[in-house]
Protein backbone atom coordinates (compact mmCIF):
# COMPACT_ATOMS: atom_id res chain seq x y z
CA UNK A 1 0.00 0.00 0.00
CA UNK A 2 1.24 3.43 -0.27
CA UNK A 3 0.73 4.35 3.09
CA UNK A 4 3.59 2.22 3.99
CA UNK A 5 5.95 5.25 3.77
CA UNK A 6 4.10 6.51 7.01
CA UNK A 7 5.57 3.51 9.02
CA UNK A 8 8.83 5.44 10.53
CA UNK A 9 10.01 2.11 12.94
CA UNK A 10 9.54 -0.15 10.15
CA UNK A 11 13.43 -1.83 9.54
CA UNK A 12 12.47 -4.47 7.44
CA UNK A 13 10.50 -5.41 4.65
CA UNK A 14 10.23 -8.75 3.08
CA UNK A 15 8.26 -8.44 -0.56
CA UNK A 16 10.15 -11.64 -1.68
CA UNK A 17 7.91 -13.79 -4.50
CA UNK A 18 5.48 -11.14 -5.03
CA UNK A 19 5.42 -11.89 -8.65
CA UNK A 20 2.80 -9.19 -9.13
CA UNK A 21 4.56 -6.27 -7.87
CA UNK A 22 5.20 -3.99 -11.16
CA UNK A 23 7.13 -0.83 -9.13
CA UNK A 24 7.43 0.51 -6.03
CA UNK A 25 5.07 3.51 -4.79
CA UNK A 26 6.96 6.43 -4.15
CA UNK A 27 6.05 6.99 -0.36
CA UNK A 28 8.99 4.55 -0.18
CA UNK A 29 11.36 7.17 -0.42
CA UNK A 30 9.92 8.22 2.78
CA UNK A 31 11.44 5.46 4.48
CA UNK A 32 15.08 7.02 4.41
CA UNK A 33 16.23 6.36 8.06
CA UNK A 34 14.32 3.29 9.27
CA UNK A 35 14.49 0.10 6.69
CA UNK A 36 18.20 -1.75 7.03
CA UNK A 37 16.76 -4.60 5.03
CA UNK A 38 14.90 -4.48 1.92
CA UNK A 39 13.70 -7.94 0.06
CA UNK A 40 12.59 -7.82 -3.15
CA UNK A 41 13.88 -11.38 -4.47
CA UNK A 42 11.91 -13.32 -6.91
CA UNK A 43 9.62 -10.37 -7.90
CA UNK A 44 9.87 -11.15 -11.11
CA UNK A 45 7.93 -8.52 -12.46
CA UNK A 46 9.56 -5.71 -10.62
CA UNK A 47 11.96 -4.01 -13.47
CA UNK A 48 13.29 -0.75 -12.09
CA UNK A 49 13.93 0.79 -8.87
CA UNK A 50 13.45 4.15 -8.03
CA UNK A 51 15.43 7.03 -8.05
CA UNK A 52 13.73 8.65 -5.43
CA UNK A 53 14.44 5.85 -2.71
CA UNK A 54 17.78 7.52 -1.11
CA UNK A 55 17.67 5.36 2.08
CA UNK A 56 21.36 5.78 3.45
CA UNK A 57 20.65 3.02 6.25
CA UNK A 58 20.02 0.55 4.05
CA UNK A 59 22.23 -2.83 4.96
CA UNK A 60 20.47 -5.31 2.81
CA UNK A 61 19.03 -5.20 -0.60
CA UNK A 62 17.96 -8.13 -2.24
CA UNK A 63 16.78 -7.88 -6.15
CA UNK A 64 17.87 -11.18 -7.45
CA UNK A 65 15.10 -12.73 -9.24
CA UNK A 66 13.36 -9.71 -10.48
CA UNK A 67 13.27 -7.88 -14.28
CA UNK A 68 15.56 -5.52 -12.89
CA UNK A 69 19.12 -4.71 -15.21
CA UNK A 70 19.39 -0.81 -14.37
CA UNK A 71 20.23 -0.63 -10.94
CA UNK A 72 20.15 3.70 -10.44
CA UNK A 73 22.92 5.89 -9.41
CA UNK A 74 21.00 6.42 -6.07
CA UNK A 75 22.16 3.49 -4.26
CA UNK A 76 25.69 5.46 -4.73
CA UNK A 77 25.70 7.23 -1.71
CA UNK A 78 24.46 3.85 0.34
CA UNK A 79 27.45 3.79 2.54
CA UNK A 80 25.48 1.36 4.86
CA UNK A 81 25.09 -1.43 1.92
CA UNK A 82 27.08 -4.61 2.95
CA UNK A 83 24.80 -6.81 0.87
CA UNK A 84 23.62 -6.89 -2.82
CA UNK A 85 22.13 -9.82 -4.15
CA UNK A 86 21.74 -9.92 -7.96
CA UNK A 87 20.31 -11.45 -11.03
CA UNK A 88 23.20 -11.95 -13.42
CA UNK A 89 22.97 -9.51 -16.25
CA UNK A 90 25.13 -8.09 -19.00
CA UNK A 91 23.81 -4.91 -18.32
CA UNK A 92 25.38 -4.03 -15.13
CA UNK A 93 29.02 -4.20 -16.73
CA UNK A 94 27.77 -0.71 -17.48
CA UNK A 95 27.23 0.16 -13.71
CA UNK A 96 30.88 0.04 -12.13
CA UNK A 97 29.55 1.20 -8.75
CA UNK A 98 27.32 -1.80 -8.33
CA UNK A 99 29.60 -4.08 -9.27
CA UNK A 100 31.56 -2.87 -6.14
CA UNK A 101 28.80 -3.61 -3.65
CA UNK A 102 27.41 -6.91 -4.75
CA UNK A 103 28.29 -9.47 -2.65
CA UNK A 104 25.29 -11.82 -3.95
CA UNK A 105 25.12 -12.73 -7.64
CA UNK A 106 22.76 -15.17 -9.46
CA UNK A 107 22.61 -16.68 -12.86
CA UNK A 108 19.60 -17.95 -13.98
CA UNK A 109 19.68 -17.50 -18.05
CA UNK A 110 20.14 -20.89 -19.38
CA UNK A 111 20.74 -19.48 -22.65
CA UNK A 112 24.26 -18.61 -21.01
CA UNK A 113 27.94 -20.68 -21.89
CA UNK A 114 30.10 -18.52 -20.66
CA UNK A 115 30.33 -16.29 -17.57
CA UNK A 116 30.98 -12.80 -18.26
CA UNK A 117 34.75 -11.24 -17.27
CA UNK A 118 33.27 -8.83 -15.68
CA UNK A 119 32.17 -10.90 -12.75
CA UNK A 120 36.17 -11.05 -11.92
CA UNK A 121 35.71 -6.98 -11.12
CA UNK A 122 32.85 -7.78 -8.08
CA UNK A 123 35.19 -6.81 -5.26
CA UNK A 124 32.91 -7.57 -2.44
CA UNK A 125 31.83 -11.19 -4.44
CA UNK A 126 31.47 -13.73 -2.03
CA UNK A 127 28.50 -16.46 -3.35
CA UNK A 128 28.22 -16.91 -6.78
CA UNK A 129 24.86 -19.15 -7.73
CA UNK A 130 24.88 -20.92 -11.16
CA UNK A 131 22.80 -23.93 -10.66
CA UNK A 132 21.70 -25.38 -13.60
CA UNK A 133 22.75 -23.47 -15.92
CA UNK A 134 22.83 -26.30 -18.23
CA UNK A 135 24.58 -25.06 -21.51
CA UNK A 136 27.43 -23.47 -19.45
CA UNK A 137 30.44 -24.50 -20.85
CA UNK A 138 33.48 -22.48 -18.87
CA UNK A 139 34.29 -20.44 -15.72
CA UNK A 140 36.47 -17.37 -16.47
CA UNK A 141 38.46 -15.75 -13.84
CA UNK A 142 36.49 -15.13 -10.12
CA UNK A 143 37.30 -12.66 -7.92
CA UNK A 144 39.69 -13.71 -4.66
CA UNK A 145 36.59 -12.76 -2.36
CA UNK A 146 34.52 -15.18 -3.33
CA UNK A 147 33.86 -17.80 -0.60
CA UNK A 148 31.29 -20.31 -2.69
CA UNK A 149 30.91 -21.16 -5.39
CA UNK A 150 27.52 -23.20 -6.62
CA UNK A 151 27.61 -24.56 -10.27
CA UNK A 152 25.25 -28.05 -8.95
CA UNK A 153 23.61 -29.35 -12.18
CA UNK A 154 25.27 -27.30 -14.99
CA UNK A 155 25.76 -30.41 -16.77
CA UNK A 156 27.92 -29.08 -19.68
CA UNK A 157 30.05 -27.30 -17.56
CA UNK A 158 33.93 -28.64 -19.05
CA UNK A 159 36.63 -26.06 -18.26
CA UNK A 160 37.68 -23.69 -15.35
CA UNK A 161 39.84 -20.89 -16.74
CA UNK A 162 40.02 -19.97 -12.96
CA UNK A 163 41.43 -19.83 -9.68
CA UNK A 164 40.52 -20.30 -6.35
CA UNK A 165 42.80 -18.63 -3.60
CA UNK A 166 40.42 -17.97 -0.67
CA UNK A 167 41.25 -20.71 1.92
CA UNK A 168 37.97 -20.61 3.32
CA UNK A 169 36.12 -21.13 -0.31
CA UNK A 170 33.43 -23.54 -0.97
CA UNK A 171 32.73 -25.54 -4.00
CA UNK A 172 29.85 -27.79 -5.54
CA UNK A 173 30.29 -28.88 -8.71
CA UNK A 174 27.45 -31.76 -8.10
CA UNK A 175 25.92 -33.18 -10.89
CA UNK A 176 28.75 -31.80 -13.50
CA UNK A 177 29.92 -35.14 -14.96
CA UNK A 178 31.55 -33.18 -18.42
CA UNK A 179 33.77 -31.29 -16.16
CA UNK A 180 36.99 -31.92 -17.44
CA UNK A 181 39.98 -33.60 -15.79
CA UNK A 182 42.53 -30.42 -15.73
CA UNK A 183 39.67 -28.84 -13.85
CA UNK A 184 39.05 -31.84 -11.31
CA UNK A 185 43.05 -31.48 -10.50
CA UNK A 186 42.94 -27.74 -10.74
CA UNK A 187 40.24 -28.09 -7.81
CA UNK A 188 41.70 -31.58 -5.73
CA UNK A 189 45.66 -30.02 -5.84
CA UNK A 190 44.54 -26.18 -5.21
CA UNK A 191 46.59 -25.50 -1.86
CA UNK A 192 43.08 -23.77 0.01
CA UNK A 193 39.40 -24.57 0.16
CA UNK A 194 36.85 -25.34 2.86
CA UNK A 195 35.23 -28.03 1.18
CA UNK A 196 34.36 -29.18 -2.65
CA UNK A 197 31.60 -31.45 -3.93
CA UNK A 198 32.49 -33.34 -7.26
CA UNK A 199 30.57 -35.97 -9.25
CA UNK A 200 32.75 -39.47 -9.44
CA UNK A 201 32.20 -43.26 -8.52
CA UNK A 202 35.78 -43.61 -7.30
CA UNK A 203 38.15 -41.82 -4.89
CA UNK A 204 40.67 -39.65 -6.99
CA UNK A 205 44.33 -41.28 -7.06
CA UNK A 206 45.59 -37.86 -5.66
CA UNK A 207 44.27 -39.48 -2.49
CA UNK A 208 47.13 -42.34 -1.89
CA UNK A 209 45.74 -43.52 1.57
CA UNK A 210 42.45 -45.47 0.93
CA UNK A 211 39.98 -47.39 2.86
CA UNK A 212 36.67 -48.89 1.93
CA UNK A 213 35.61 -49.21 5.69
CA UNK A 214 34.46 -46.24 8.51
CA UNK A 215 38.40 -45.26 8.99
CA UNK A 216 41.28 -45.03 7.43
CA UNK A 217 45.04 -45.33 8.95
CA UNK A 218 47.80 -42.98 7.52
CA UNK A 219 50.98 -43.25 8.40
CA UNK A 220 53.20 -40.19 8.68
CA UNK A 221 56.79 -39.25 7.63
CA UNK A 222 57.33 -36.76 10.58
CA UNK A 223 59.05 -38.11 13.47
CA UNK A 224 57.83 -37.85 16.67
CA UNK A 225 56.94 -35.19 18.06
CA UNK A 226 53.83 -33.93 15.74
CA UNK A 227 53.79 -30.23 15.02
CA UNK A 228 51.24 -28.66 16.78
CA UNK A 229 49.43 -27.95 13.59
CA UNK A 230 48.64 -30.52 11.26
CA UNK A 231 46.78 -30.24 7.76
CA UNK A 232 45.11 -32.80 5.79
CA UNK A 233 43.07 -33.53 2.82
CA UNK A 234 40.25 -36.49 3.35
CA UNK A 235 37.62 -37.24 0.23
CA UNK A 236 34.74 -39.13 1.22
CA UNK A 237 32.75 -41.11 -1.84
CA UNK A 238 29.10 -40.88 -0.98
CA UNK A 239 26.69 -43.98 -2.53
CA UNK A 240 23.51 -41.79 -1.87
CA UNK A 241 22.90 -38.62 -3.09
CA UNK A 242 23.12 -35.74 -0.59
CA UNK A 243 22.08 -32.55 -0.69
CA UNK A 244 25.08 -30.15 -0.48
CA UNK A 245 25.40 -28.20 2.83
CA UNK A 246 23.75 -31.06 4.47
CA UNK A 247 26.32 -31.85 7.57
CA UNK A 248 29.27 -34.84 6.98
CA UNK A 249 30.89 -35.93 9.99
CA UNK A 250 34.45 -36.64 10.12
CA UNK A 251 36.46 -37.55 12.86
CA UNK A 252 40.29 -37.43 13.09
CA UNK A 253 42.33 -38.89 15.51
CA UNK A 254 46.20 -38.64 15.71
CA UNK A 255 48.14 -41.12 17.42
CA UNK A 256 52.09 -40.46 18.33
CA UNK A 257 54.27 -42.43 20.06
CA UNK A 258 51.20 -44.94 21.59
CA UNK A 259 49.40 -41.75 22.65
CA UNK A 260 46.38 -39.67 21.17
Amino acid sequence: PSSIGNAPNLWKLQLSGCTSLVELPSSFGNLHTSVTHLDLNDCSSLKSFPEIFTNINIKYLGLAGTSIEEVPSSIMPWSSLEKLHMSYSENLKEFPYVLDSITDLHLRDTEIQEISPWVKRCSRLSHFVIKNMQKLVSVSELPDSLEFLDAEGCESLERLDCSFSNPDVRLNFGKCFKLNQEARNLIIQTPAYKHVVLPGGEVPAYFTFRSSGKSVTVKLNEKPPLPTSTKFRACIVLATESQFGEEIGLECRITSQGED
